[in-house]
């Protein structure tokens, strides 16, 4: 079941990889596998019973531009999820949350259960593409190369090799192949539970040698690494030390504009050059106008945007876009700026540079700060 180990993949994240945030990524990179936020059908269940469509819709529903694009699942169940392409189990929050719900970074104590979380989600995958005559959806999982003083390699491989063994699952009747785990995205930072995620994210440190050893000691698995990887440079470097496929975290919110080339840097495609920026904030516009008309909120669809555009449309606009009641009123005022706004995208406008200007003299004050 390890179809589809991708090049090159964005990390599941909550609050940003959402379907909008899908639709500005594949407007820029159409290989780049996507991991949309992780959902728990605890959340589903309550927004269902609360009549809130909108956000049934956020953690459920994609574009149909999308593709490639992964769910990722917090001990839920996999019926959920099967209009999407892989299926992943979160074995890595270390949040104060999903350990109380019994999910997340805390599962790597507890091996036997996640044995039997992916073995029932590759059954419900496996009747279901029996009966529907479907692929098989590939389920996977992404953890942490330790929790708390559970952090020896050795017990990190224990934990590999009793997941990989114990979610086969072999259809009775004979409907379907036997299928089992066989791809595991290892963020290279060991889990501190009570610590918070964002701190979780740069105090353990980084030990990418515990990814390359477990490429050599299960040849028969794939693994995706993430991690402290930033740009596409670092993509490439690690690509050529062998890893399967690279996943680039917070940086893919930060800095989405580096996508516009990772179909040619990364997968050697020979496409026309994409969207530009202009081009790509009128399209999206022109996006979140029908969103909006489906029942998405405003303040939703606005939010891809203040990372996409951060530092250009910032103060300028987007502060004035958040306080209008609408994204008609957005797209009005987008027609009546437009010669402003291009200069903004394009670094020419005043104001940019002016920012610009500040934080060069901030970054340059903070080399001599020591304190």
């Amino acid at each position: 079941m390890s179809k589809g180990v991708s090049l090159l993949s964005v990390a599941p994240m909550m609050e940003y990889t959402h379907r909008h945030y899908g639709y500005l990524l594949r407007r820029l990179s159409k290989k780049t596998k996507l991991y949309g936020e992780m959902t728990i059908d605890r959340a589903i269940a309550a927004n269902v019973r609360l009549n809130q469509p909108s956000k049934v819709r956020r953690f459920l529903e994609r574009n149909s531009n999308e593709k490639p694009v992964a769910v990722q699942l917090g001990a839920t169940r996999a019926s959920l999820a099967f209009n999407y392409d892989e299926i992943n189990l979160n074995v890595g929050c270390p949040s104060e949350k999903a350990s109380k719900s019994s999910y997340g970074c805390r599962l790597m104590k507890d091996p036997e259960v996640v044995c039997e979380l992916t073995r029932t989600m590759i059954k419900e995958v496996s009747e279901w593409s029996a009966s529907t005559n479907q692929p098989a959806i590939p389920v996977t999982v992404k953890c942490r190369i330790g929790v708390d003083d559970l952090d020896s390699y050795e017990h990190l491989t224990g934990f590999i090799e009793k997941i990989h063994n114990g979610s086969l699952y072999t259809p009775p009747d004979g409907s379907s192949q036997p299928a089992q785990v066989e791809h595991f995205i290892i963020h290279a930072r060991k889990g501190l539970l009570g610590l918070n995620t964002k701190l979780n994210r740069s105090v353990p440190p980084l030990d990418y040698e515990f990814y390359y050893r477990l490429l050599r000691d299960f040849p028969q698995l794939k693994f995706t690494l993430n991690g402290g990887i930033s740009d596409l440079d670092q993509v490439k470097e690690h690509l050529g030390r062998g890893a399967h496929g690279v996943m680039i975290g917070r940086a893919a919110c930060n800095n989405i504009w580096q996508f516009a080339h990772a179909d040619s840097i990364i997968f050697g495609a020979t496409d026309p050059p994409p969207i530009g920026k202009l081009d790509l904030l009128m399209d999206y516009l022109q996006y979140a106008l029908e969103r909006e008309k489906d029942g998405d909120k405003k303040c939703t669809l606005l939010q891809p945007l203040s990372k996409t555009f951060a530092g250009r449309l910032t103060g300028q606009y987007l502060d004035r876009w958040r306080k209008m009641k609408s994204m008609q009123e957005v797209c009005d005022d987008v027609q009546a700026n437009l010669g402003s706004v291009e200069e903004c995208l394009t670094n020419r406008h005043p104001f940019y540079m002016m920012r610009h200007r500040l934080a060069q003299s901030k970054v340059e004050e903070s080399i001599f700060d020591i304190s």
